[in-house]
Protein backbone atom coordinates (compact mmCIF):
# COMPACT_ATOMS: atom_id res chain seq x y z
CA UNK A 1 0.00 0.00 0.00
CA UNK A 2 1.30 3.42 -0.92
CA UNK A 3 1.85 6.12 1.64
CA UNK A 4 -0.79 8.81 1.87
CA UNK A 5 -0.75 11.98 -0.15
CA UNK A 6 0.34 15.10 1.67
CA UNK A 7 -2.57 17.07 3.12
CA UNK A 8 -2.11 20.64 4.26
CA UNK A 9 -3.23 21.59 7.74
CA UNK A 10 -3.62 25.12 9.11
CA UNK A 11 -0.69 26.21 11.26
CA UNK A 12 -2.60 28.75 13.33
CA UNK A 13 -6.15 27.97 14.37
CA UNK A 14 -8.93 29.58 16.34
CA UNK A 15 -9.29 27.21 19.31
CA UNK A 16 -12.91 28.12 20.06
CA UNK A 17 -13.95 27.77 16.43
CA UNK A 18 -12.16 24.42 16.17
CA UNK A 19 -13.91 23.11 19.29
CA UNK A 20 -17.29 24.16 17.90
CA UNK A 21 -16.49 22.41 14.64
CA UNK A 22 -15.40 19.25 16.48
CA UNK A 23 -18.57 19.20 18.56
CA UNK A 24 -20.65 19.35 15.38
CA UNK A 25 -18.57 16.62 13.71
CA UNK A 26 -18.83 14.32 16.75
CA UNK A 27 -22.59 14.80 16.83
CA UNK A 28 -22.79 14.15 13.11
CA UNK A 29 -20.66 11.01 13.42
CA UNK A 30 -23.27 9.45 15.70
CA UNK A 31 -25.67 9.46 12.74
CA UNK A 32 -23.19 7.36 10.75
CA UNK A 33 -22.35 4.70 13.32
CA UNK A 34 -22.09 1.10 12.23
CA UNK A 35 -22.67 -2.10 14.22
CA UNK A 36 -20.67 -5.34 14.22
CA UNK A 37 -22.64 -6.95 11.43
CA UNK A 38 -20.26 -9.89 10.84
CA UNK A 39 -20.27 -10.74 14.54
CA UNK A 40 -24.04 -10.48 14.75
CA UNK A 41 -24.57 -12.77 11.77
CA UNK A 42 -21.94 -15.23 12.93
CA UNK A 43 -23.75 -15.57 16.26
CA UNK A 44 -27.09 -16.04 14.50
CA UNK A 45 -25.58 -18.65 12.20
CA UNK A 46 -24.07 -20.51 15.15
CA UNK A 47 -27.46 -20.68 16.85
CA UNK A 48 -29.08 -21.88 13.64
CA UNK A 49 -26.55 -24.66 12.97
CA UNK A 50 -27.11 -25.98 16.48
CA UNK A 51 -30.82 -26.31 15.76
CA UNK A 52 -32.01 -29.92 15.28
CA UNK A 53 -33.86 -28.83 12.12
CA UNK A 54 -30.72 -27.53 10.35
CA UNK A 55 -29.52 -29.50 7.32
CA UNK A 56 -26.21 -30.07 5.58
CA UNK A 57 -27.22 -27.52 2.95
CA UNK A 58 -27.11 -24.85 5.67
CA UNK A 59 -23.36 -25.44 6.00
CA UNK A 60 -22.75 -24.08 2.49
CA UNK A 61 -21.66 -20.55 3.36
CA UNK A 62 -21.48 -17.82 0.74
CA UNK A 63 -21.54 -14.90 3.16
CA UNK A 64 -18.67 -12.38 3.08
CA UNK A 65 -16.26 -12.03 5.98
CA UNK A 66 -13.57 -9.63 7.20
CA UNK A 67 -11.05 -11.09 4.73
CA UNK A 68 -13.37 -10.30 1.81
CA UNK A 69 -13.73 -6.79 3.18
CA UNK A 70 -9.97 -6.35 3.51
CA UNK A 71 -9.43 -7.47 -0.09
CA UNK A 72 -11.95 -4.92 -1.31
CA UNK A 73 -10.25 -2.20 0.75
CA UNK A 74 -6.89 -2.98 -0.82
CA UNK A 75 -8.45 -3.08 -4.27
CA UNK A 76 -10.15 0.28 -3.67
CA UNK A 77 -6.86 1.96 -2.74
CA UNK A 78 -5.19 0.52 -5.82
CA UNK A 79 -7.99 1.83 -8.03
CA UNK A 80 -7.75 5.29 -6.44
CA UNK A 81 -3.99 5.36 -6.97
CA UNK A 82 -4.36 4.26 -10.58
CA UNK A 83 -6.95 6.92 -11.38
CA UNK A 84 -5.12 9.57 -9.28
CA UNK A 85 -8.14 9.90 -7.01
CA UNK A 86 -7.97 11.20 -3.44
CA UNK A 87 -7.30 8.28 -1.11
CA UNK A 88 -9.79 9.64 1.42
CA UNK A 89 -12.41 8.47 -1.08
CA UNK A 90 -11.89 4.96 0.32
CA UNK A 91 -12.95 6.13 3.80
CA UNK A 92 -16.25 7.37 2.35
CA UNK A 93 -16.58 4.17 0.33
CA UNK A 94 -16.35 1.94 3.37
CA UNK A 95 -18.68 4.11 5.41
CA UNK A 96 -21.27 3.46 2.71
CA UNK A 97 -20.42 -0.23 2.39
CA UNK A 98 -20.35 -1.03 6.12
CA UNK A 99 -23.59 0.78 6.89
CA UNK A 100 -25.26 -0.85 3.89
CA UNK A 101 -24.17 -4.38 4.81
CA UNK A 102 -25.18 -3.69 8.42
CA UNK A 103 -28.74 -3.22 7.17
CA UNK A 104 -28.87 -5.64 4.22
CA UNK A 105 -27.71 -9.24 4.09
CA UNK A 106 -25.38 -9.88 1.13
CA UNK A 107 -23.76 -12.93 -0.36
CA UNK A 108 -20.19 -12.52 -1.58
CA UNK A 109 -21.14 -11.47 -5.08
CA UNK A 110 -23.56 -8.82 -3.83
CA UNK A 111 -20.95 -7.63 -1.30
CA UNK A 112 -18.42 -7.22 -4.10
CA UNK A 113 -20.91 -5.31 -6.23
CA UNK A 114 -21.84 -3.09 -3.28
CA UNK A 115 -18.16 -2.30 -2.60
CA UNK A 116 -17.48 -1.38 -6.22
CA UNK A 117 -20.65 0.70 -6.40
CA UNK A 118 -19.79 2.50 -3.15
CA UNK A 119 -16.42 3.46 -4.63
CA UNK A 120 -18.15 4.79 -7.74
CA UNK A 121 -20.58 6.80 -5.58
CA UNK A 122 -17.78 8.25 -3.44
CA UNK A 123 -15.89 9.56 -6.45
CA UNK A 124 -19.09 11.02 -7.85
CA UNK A 125 -19.71 12.98 -4.64
CA UNK A 126 -16.24 13.87 -3.35
CA UNK A 127 -13.81 13.76 -6.28
CA UNK A 128 -13.50 16.44 -8.95
CA UNK A 129 -13.34 13.80 -11.67
CA UNK A 130 -15.61 10.83 -11.04
CA UNK A 131 -14.99 7.33 -12.33
CA UNK A 132 -17.41 6.30 -15.04
CA UNK A 133 -19.84 3.41 -14.74
CA UNK A 134 -18.04 1.85 -17.67
CA UNK A 135 -14.67 2.01 -15.90
CA UNK A 136 -16.03 0.29 -12.80
CA UNK A 137 -17.77 -2.33 -14.92
CA UNK A 138 -14.56 -3.05 -16.84
CA UNK A 139 -12.67 -3.57 -13.59
CA UNK A 140 -15.10 -6.34 -12.68
CA UNK A 141 -13.89 -8.30 -15.71
CA UNK A 142 -17.37 -8.71 -17.03
CA UNK A 143 -18.92 -9.87 -13.77
CA UNK A 144 -21.07 -6.73 -13.43
CA UNK A 145 -22.64 -4.66 -16.19
CA UNK A 146 -23.24 -0.92 -15.87
CA UNK A 147 -26.94 -1.49 -15.16
CA UNK A 148 -26.01 -3.72 -12.19
CA UNK A 149 -23.95 -0.89 -10.70
CA UNK A 150 -26.66 1.71 -11.37
CA UNK A 151 -29.28 -0.51 -9.73
CA UNK A 152 -27.07 -1.13 -6.68
CA UNK A 153 -26.44 2.62 -6.39
CA UNK A 154 -30.18 3.21 -6.08
CA UNK A 155 -30.52 0.45 -3.47
CA UNK A 156 -27.63 1.83 -1.39
CA UNK A 157 -29.02 5.38 -1.48
CA UNK A 158 -32.43 4.21 -0.31
CA UNK A 159 -30.99 1.92 2.37
CA UNK A 160 -28.76 4.66 3.79
CA UNK A 161 -31.58 7.21 3.51
CA UNK A 162 -29.26 9.47 1.51
CA UNK A 163 -26.87 9.94 4.44
CA UNK A 164 -23.77 10.27 2.29
CA UNK A 165 -21.54 12.82 4.02
CA UNK A 166 -19.89 11.14 7.03
CA UNK A 167 -17.04 12.87 8.87
CA UNK A 168 -13.97 10.77 8.11
CA UNK A 169 -11.05 10.01 10.41
CA UNK A 170 -8.95 12.18 8.10
CA UNK A 171 -11.34 15.11 8.55
CA UNK A 172 -11.10 14.79 12.33
CA UNK A 173 -7.29 14.68 12.10
CA UNK A 174 -7.16 17.91 10.10
CA UNK A 175 -9.16 19.70 12.80
CA UNK A 176 -7.72 17.97 15.88
CA UNK A 177 -4.02 17.99 15.13
CA UNK A 178 -3.40 21.77 15.18
CA UNK A 179 -5.41 21.95 18.42
CA UNK A 180 -3.69 19.12 20.30
CA UNK A 181 -0.13 19.42 19.03
CA UNK A 182 1.65 22.47 20.38
CA UNK A 183 4.50 22.58 17.87
CA UNK A 184 5.74 25.84 16.39
CA UNK A 185 7.23 24.43 13.21
CA UNK A 186 4.82 24.15 10.25
CA UNK A 187 7.11 21.47 8.81
CA UNK A 188 6.75 19.31 11.94
CA UNK A 189 2.98 19.81 11.99
CA UNK A 190 2.76 18.78 8.33
CA UNK A 191 4.97 15.73 8.92
CA UNK A 192 2.78 14.63 11.82
CA UNK A 193 -0.34 15.16 9.73
CA UNK A 194 1.00 13.01 6.90
CA UNK A 195 1.84 10.21 9.32
CA UNK A 196 -1.52 10.43 11.08
CA UNK A 197 -3.36 10.37 7.74
CA UNK A 198 -1.46 7.23 6.76
CA UNK A 199 -2.61 5.52 9.97
CA UNK A 200 -6.17 6.64 9.12
CA UNK A 201 -5.86 4.99 5.71
CA UNK A 202 -4.70 1.78 7.35
CA UNK A 203 -7.68 1.85 9.73
CA UNK A 204 -10.05 1.13 6.84
CA UNK A 205 -8.56 -2.36 6.52
CA UNK A 206 -9.43 -3.42 10.06
CA UNK A 207 -13.01 -4.58 10.50
CA UNK A 208 -12.65 -4.51 14.31
CA UNK A 209 -12.42 -0.70 14.15
CA UNK A 210 -15.73 -0.03 12.38
CA UNK A 211 -17.67 0.36 15.64
CA UNK A 212 -15.21 2.89 17.09
CA UNK A 213 -15.98 6.60 17.08
CA UNK A 214 -14.16 8.35 14.24
CA UNK A 215 -12.77 11.03 16.55
CA UNK A 216 -11.30 8.39 18.88
CA UNK A 217 -9.63 6.76 15.88
CA UNK A 218 -8.31 10.17 14.83
CA UNK A 219 -6.78 10.74 18.27
CA UNK A 220 -5.18 7.27 18.09
CA UNK A 221 -3.72 8.14 14.67
CA UNK A 222 -2.26 11.39 16.02
CA UNK A 223 -0.79 9.68 19.10
CA UNK A 224 0.82 7.01 16.92
CA UNK A 225 2.15 9.69 14.59
CA UNK A 226 3.78 11.48 17.54
CA UNK A 227 5.24 8.20 18.85
CA UNK A 228 6.68 7.46 15.41
CA UNK A 229 8.60 10.75 15.23
CA UNK A 230 12.16 11.22 16.37
CA UNK A 231 11.83 12.72 19.86
CA UNK A 232 14.66 15.14 19.16
CA UNK A 233 12.56 16.78 16.43
CA UNK A 234 9.55 17.40 18.65
CA UNK A 235 9.89 20.49 20.80
CA UNK A 236 6.63 20.43 22.75
CA UNK A 237 4.80 17.21 21.88
CA UNK A 238 4.67 13.77 23.42
CA UNK A 239 1.94 11.18 23.89
CA UNK A 240 1.63 12.15 27.54
CA UNK A 241 1.33 15.85 26.68
CA UNK A 242 -1.33 15.14 24.06
CA UNK A 243 -3.38 13.18 26.56
CA UNK A 244 -3.11 16.09 29.00
CA UNK A 245 -4.22 18.47 26.26
CA UNK A 246 -7.29 16.30 25.66
CA UNK A 247 -8.48 16.97 29.20
CA UNK A 248 -8.70 20.67 28.41
CA UNK A 249 -11.54 20.21 25.94
CA UNK A 250 -14.98 19.20 27.18
CA UNK A 251 -16.12 17.73 23.86
CA UNK A 252 -13.12 15.38 23.73
CA UNK A 253 -13.66 12.63 26.26
CA UNK A 254 -12.49 9.40 24.61
CA UNK A 255 -12.88 6.04 26.31
CA UNK A 256 -9.27 5.27 27.22
CA UNK A 257 -9.70 1.53 26.75
CA UNK A 258 -11.11 2.10 23.26
CA UNK A 259 -8.31 4.54 22.51
CA UNK A 260 -5.69 1.99 23.57
CA UNK A 261 -7.37 -0.68 21.44
CA UNK A 262 -7.32 1.62 18.41
CA UNK A 263 -3.67 2.49 18.88
CA UNK A 264 -2.68 -1.15 19.20
CA UNK A 265 -4.63 -2.23 16.13
CA UNK A 266 -3.14 0.60 14.09
CA UNK A 267 0.39 -0.41 15.06
CA UNK A 268 -0.35 -3.99 14.05
CA UNK A 269 -1.72 -2.82 10.71
CA UNK A 270 1.34 -0.67 10.20
CA UNK A 271 3.64 -3.53 11.13
CA UNK A 272 2.15 -5.66 8.38
CA UNK A 273 2.19 -2.92 5.73
CA UNK A 274 4.75 -2.33 3.02
CA UNK A 275 5.53 1.03 4.63
CA UNK A 276 7.35 -0.78 7.45
CA UNK A 277 10.08 -1.72 4.99
CA UNK A 278 9.96 1.52 3.00
CA UNK A 279 9.81 4.15 5.73
CA UNK A 280 10.29 2.26 8.99
CA UNK A 281 8.64 4.90 11.15
CA UNK A 282 7.72 2.42 13.87
CA UNK A 283 9.09 3.41 17.28
CA UNK A 284 11.58 0.87 18.60
CA UNK A 285 9.45 -0.37 21.52
CA UNK A 286 6.56 -1.10 19.16
CA UNK A 287 8.74 -2.54 16.40
CA UNK A 288 10.35 -5.12 18.67
CA UNK A 289 6.96 -6.39 19.75
CA UNK A 290 5.84 -6.90 16.17
CA UNK A 291 8.95 -8.41 14.60
CA UNK A 292 8.38 -11.90 15.97
CA UNK A 293 4.63 -12.13 15.47
CA UNK A 294 4.40 -10.49 12.07
CA UNK A 295 7.78 -11.07 10.41
CA UNK A 296 7.41 -11.89 6.75
CA UNK A 297 3.85 -10.60 6.50
CA UNK A 298 3.11 -7.43 4.58
CA UNK A 299 0.51 -5.74 2.46
CA UNK A 300 2.11 -5.02 -0.88
CA UNK A 301 1.11 -2.42 -3.38
CA UNK A 302 1.43 -2.00 -7.10
CA UNK A 303 1.97 0.99 -9.35
CA UNK A 304 0.47 -0.91 -12.27
CA UNK A 305 -3.10 -0.92 -13.50
CA UNK A 306 -5.39 -2.37 -10.85
CA UNK A 307 -6.49 -5.90 -11.52
CA UNK A 308 -10.18 -6.59 -11.85
CA UNK A 309 -11.98 -7.95 -8.85
CA UNK A 310 -11.62 -11.70 -8.95
CA UNK A 311 -13.20 -14.42 -6.89
CA UNK A 312 -12.51 -14.44 -3.16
Amino acid sequence: MKSSESQLVPFKVDQESSMDQLAVMISQDREYRCRDYFGRRSAAKSMHTQSPTSTQLDSVDDTPDSICREKMAEWSYRVCDHFHTKREIVAYTFSYLDRFVDRCHCDRKAFKLAAMTALYMSTKIFNQQQMSLGSISELSRGEFATHHIAEMESIILQTLQWKMNPPTVQAFIRVLLPVLVQERSPRIIQNLCNRAIFFAELAVFDYSLITEDRYVLAIACILNAVESMDETLLQQSSSAQLLLNLQSYHCLDPDMEALGHCQGRLWILYGTSAQLKEGDILPLHIRKGLEVEYSGSSKGHSDHSPIGVGHY
